[in-house]
Formats: C-alpha cells, structure tokens, sequence
C-alpha cells in the first residue's frame, strides 16, 4: 500500500490523503480512484472519514491531516483535484515536473 494524496494539477501541489485511513473511508468504498479525479463534495460528505470515532482520535489525524485535507480541498477543490499515490509524483518528478507538498501543521 503506497502512501496517497490529493493533487492540483493546476498548482502542482499535493498533500498527504492520510495513509491507511484515506483507504478504508475513501479509496475501498469508491469515493476515490487512484490516479482520478475527485468528486470534492463527496469527499466532504464522509463523515467518518472527518469525524473519526473517539478510540480512533490521534494527534497525527485529527490535528494535523485532516485540518489539512480540508484546508487543501477548500483551495484547490476547483482546480481538477485527483488521487494519486507516492509512484504518482515520482514519474512527475523524472519528467522534470516539480510539484510542492502542502504538508500537515500540527493545530494547536
């Protein structure tokens, strides 16, 4: 299983979908295809996948991916976002292309 994140094409920027978690709320249940684009106001409908359950909390999680995702979708959520995983951005990255991280910043 490759790490996955949501992309602008348009930007060249992605960040981190949130690993395992993405896949089981988003990516096994359809509402993401590797290497698609993304239905943005479905992403915002899962619940589950930005309200986890009390046992699952975790710093990692809730303060600083999903604050992310959503601040990222918000942003780009009209440009074309997709779904792509880590071999995704290494072809782009040996085709010359440079994309940029918009990484997690833990909320205090």
């Amino acid at each position: 299983m490759n790490t996955t994140y949501f992309s602008c094409r348009q930007h060249r920027k992605y960040t981190d979908a949130g690993y395992r978690w993405a896949y089981w709320h988003l990516e096994r249940p359809g509402i993401v295809i590797l290497g698609q684009p993304v239905d943005v106001a479905r992403v915002f409908e899962q619940r589950a996948y930005w309200h986890p359950r009390p046992e699952e909390e975790n710093d990692w999680l809730c303060r600083e991916i999903l604050p992310t995702v959503r601040a990222f979708l918000d942003t780009h959520g009209a440009h074309g976002v997709e779904f792509v995983d880590e071999e995704f951005l290494f072809e782009q990255t040996e085709l010359g292309y440079e994309w940029r991280e918009i990484r997690a910043t833990k909320q205090t």
